[in-house]
C-alpha cells in the first residue's frame, strides 16, 4: 500500500454520550425504611443520569446499607459508571465523592446521614454495563444515642472498611472527651477516608493560641515507607476554608483518627460530633480488569485489544482498512461486521492517560498494512465544561492540556515516526458549551402542574416532557398560552422543525422545549443540577 494516502483524522469531539432519563426509577423514598434499586432487568443501561432522593421524616436520620454494589469505574476517579452520594439536606449536605466497584470496593457496613436525607447520583457511559446497586434504607430518631459509651478509649481496626463516632453521637458531645483510632491498610489497597457527619464547636482557623484547648480532630498516618503523613494536621469546624469532605490515601500503611474536645466551654446543643468512614479497594497495579455485561467481554475492555473484520466504504468495489480507538460510535461494544468494511475497532474506553492512545495509534500506522483511516477521540475538555463551566479556571487549564498532552504529543509521536509528513491530519469537534451556571434555572414545577406528567428529560438541553395520559394538549397549552421567560420554543414531537432532524425516533418524547441559550430546564428547585455547562442549543 502507497503510505501516502494515509489519511489519519483526529478526532477532537468535546461531546459525550447524551445522558437518559427516561430508564431511572420514578419510586418516592420518603417513609420510615425501604430499598433503593439502581433499574429494573439484570443490566443497567448506558448514558443513565439517575437521581435518588431518600427523605426519611424529618427529625429521624437516614441510614444506608448496600446489599449490591456493582458498577463498573475504577476508583478513585470513577470516570465510567459511578454512583455519587450525598449525605444532608440542601446548605448542609457533605459530598463523600464518586464510587464504583472494578477496584473491588468494600464499603462501611452502613452509612449515617447528619439528618433526614440522603441523595444518590447514578450515572453510566457506554464503555461498559453491570448489575448496578441495591441499598436498604432505614432511620433513627434524632434523639436516640448511636454509642452506648460517654467516652471512648484507643481502638483498632483491622478491616477493609470501618465507621467510628465521637463520644455520644449523634447527641452532643461531652467536655473532655478524647478518642484515638487506628486501622491498617491492607497490602495492595487504597482508601477512601470520608465524613458522614462533621459537627465540632471549634473555630473556623483553630485558634493557634489554643493548642490542644480546642475542640479538634487530627488525622495521621504512615506510608509504606515508615513515614509518619499528615492528612488532616487540625480541623475545628466544617465551615473552615480548608475543610474537605473526602480523602483519598494512596500507599498508607496505617491511619490515626485523634479527637478531642476541652473543658472550659459548655458543648452546644447542636454540637453532635462527628462519624468517621473508610472504604477501600484494590489499586489498579492489581486488578486484572472489570466484571461487565457479557456483551462486552472482559477481555476486550482493555484499549490493547482489538477486533478486525470486513466492511465497505461508500458502495466501492475497493476494500478500504480503517480503524477507531475509543471512538463513542462503538458504544463500548465491537462492531459487527457490515458489507464487508475491514476495520481495528477498540472499545470506548476513556481510562489511562491520552498518550497510550495515541501510541497505539501510531503503533497501526506501523504494521504491514496499516489503516487508511484512523478516527481517535479524546473526551476533554467537554467533561470539564460540563462540570465547572466554560469561565472557569479548569476549563481554561483543560484546554492548554489538551493542547500539550493530547495534540502536541500526537504531533510529537507522528514526527517521531516518520509520519507526520505522510498523513492528513484533521483536527474536528461536534459542537460548543456555554456557561450554566445555577441562576440560569427554569422550574417546570412553576408553569405546569407537577401531577400531568411522568418522566421529563432535563438539567440538559434541550429539554422533554412525558405526559400522563391525555395530558399531552392541556401541558402544551400551558406553556404556550403566555410566554415563559427564557423558553425560546415550545414544540409538540410533531411539529419539531425538519432541520432538527429530531422528531422522528419512538424515543423522542412528545413535548419538546427549547430554551434560550444557557438556560437550563429541571423539574423543581429541589432537584440536584452538578454540571456547570451544557451544549445543544440550536445554532439560530
Amino acid at each position: 500500500m502507497d503510505v501516502e494516502m494515509l489519511l489519519l483524522s483526529f478526532m477532537l469531539l468535546f461531546s459525550s454520550p447524551g445522558a437518559s432519563f427516561a430508564d431511572c426509577p420514578q419510586s418516592k423514598y420518603d417513609g420510615l425504611t425501604g430499598t433503593v434499586l439502581s433499574h429494573e432487568g439484570e443490566f443497567y443501561q448506558n448514558n443513565l443520569n439517575c437521581s435518588y432522593d431518600i427523605r426519611v421524616p424529618v427529625g429521624r436520620r437516614a441510614i444506608l446499607e448496600f446489599k449490591k454494589l456493582k458498577i463498573a469505574g475504577m476508583m478513585p476517579e470513577c470516570e465510567q459508571d459511578s454512583l455519587e452520594i450525598i449525605v444532608g439536606c440542601n446548605d448542609n449536605s457533605i459530598h463523600l465523592g464518586k464510587f464504583c466497584s472494578c477496584s473491588e470496593l468494600v464499603m462501611p457496613e452502613k452509612i449515617y446521614s447528619l439528618d433526614h436525607c440522603i441523595t444518590l447520583i447514578f450515572k453510566t457511559d457506554g464503555s461498559g454495563q453491570n448489575t448496578g446497586f441495591e441499598a436498604n434504607y432505614t432511620s433513627m430518631d434524632n434523639n436516640t444515642k448511636l454509642d452506648p459509651t460517654s467516652n471512648c478509649s484507643q481502638k483498632f481496626f483491622n478491616q477493609a472498611s470501618g465507621t467510628f463516632f465521637t463520644p455520644n453521637w449523634p447527641l452532643t458531645y461531652h467536655q473532655n472527651a478524647g478518642c484515638t483510632w487506628n486501622f491498617s491498610i491492607p497490602s495492595g489497597r487504597e482508601v477512601r477516608l470520608f465524613y458522614t457527619s462533621f459537627k465540632l464547636g471549634g473555630s473556623p482557623f483553630c485558634n493557634k493560641n489554643r493548642e490542644n484547648e480546642e475542640d479538634e480532630l487530627r488525622i495521621t498516618g504512615t506510608n509504606t515507607t515508615g513515614q509518619e503523613i499528615f492528612i488532616e494536621k487540625r480541623i475545628c469546624s466544617h465551615s473552615s476554608p480548608s475543610f474537605k469532605s473526602y480523602f483519598t490515601l494512596k500507599q498508607m500503611k496505617n491511619v490515626q483518627v485523634k479527637f478531642a474536645s476541652e473543658g472550659t466551654t459548655q458543648t452546644k446543643s447542636d454540637e453532635s460530633g462527628v462519624v468517621v468512614n473508610y472504604a477501600s479497594y484494590r489499586t489498579a497495579s492489581s486488578l486484572s480488569g472489570c466484571q461487565s455485561h457479557p456483551t462486552v467481554k472482559p477481555s476486550t475492555v482493555k484499549s490493547s485489544t482489538v477486533h478486525e473484520s470486513t466492511v465497505r466504504a461508500n458502495n466501492s468495489s475497493e476494500a478500504l482498512r480503517t480503524a477507531s480507538l475509543s471512538w463513542n460510535v462503538g458504544r463500548g461494544k465491537p462492531l459487527k461486521e457490515n458489507r464487508g468494511l475491514p476495520y481495528v475497532h477498540c472499545v470506548f474506553d476513556l481510562r489511562g492517560p491520552w498518550s497510550k492512545r495515541v501510541d497505539k495509534a501510531v503503533e497501526w500506522l506501523s504494521r504491514g498494512k496499516p489503516p487508511h483511516f484512523i478516527a481517535l477521540y479524546f473526551e476533554q475538555p467537554d467533561a470539564v465544561g460540563h462540570s465547572h463551566g466554560v469561565s472557569s479556571q479548569e476549563y481554561r487549564q483543560m484546554v492548554e492540556n489538551v493542547d500539550v498532552d493530547a495534540v502536541g504529543y500526537l504531533l510529537k509521536r507522528l514526527n517521531e515516526s516518520s509520519f507526520l509528513p505522510k498523513v492528513n491530519l484533521i483536527v474536528v469537534s461536534d459542537h460548543g458549551i456555554e456557561d450554566t451556571p445555577s441562576s440560569r434555572r427554569v422550574y417546570l414545577d412553576d408553569c405546569i402542574d407537577p401531577s400531568s406528567y411522568t418522566v421529563i428529560y432535563t438539567g440538559s438541553v434541550p429539554a422533554y416532557i412525558w405526559p400522563k395520559l391525555g395530558m399531552i394538549d392541556i401541558i402544551y397549552q400551558n406553556l404556550t398560552r403566555n410566554p415563559i421567560p427564557h423558553f425560546h420554543e415550545v414544540y409538540r414531537k410533531e411539529d419539531v422543525p425538519d432541520a432538527y432532524h429530531w422528531k422522528n425516533n419512538r424515543r423522542i418524547l412528545p413535548i419538546y422545549i427549547e430554551t434560550e441559550v444557557g438556560w437550563v430546564v429541571t423539574r423543581s428547585r429541589n432537584d440536584t443540577l452538578l454540571n456547570r455547562g451544557s451544549h445543544g442549543w440550536p445554532p439560530h
